[in-house]
């Protein structure tokens, strides 16, 4: 049977990994909220150009039923 001193020996070994496992996980748990932040940031930034473009699809929509509208009235007409 290991001694006092071996036992509070190999329990300061286990705590010691254990602290340096933690503080790692800890970087590890800050490196994922930075790049949730940037990801975030990306997402906004395409929601903004998907609405720009999204309003251009719907000029574009009213301008082709405006030329439709003349087609079919001078096609008519004709």
């Amino acid at each position: 049977m290991a001694t006092l001193e071996e036992r509070v020996k190999s329990l300061r070994q286990a705590f010691a990994v254990m602290l340096g496992v933690m503080r790692s996980q800890g970087q590890d748990i800050r490196k994922i909220f930075e790049r949730l932040d940037t990801i975030e940031e990306q997402l906004g930034t395409i929601g903004e150009r998907f609405s720009r473009l999204e309003a251009k699809v719907d000029k574009h929509g009213v301008v082709l039923n405006e030329h439709t509208a003349l087609l079919n009235h001078h096609y008519r007409d004709a």
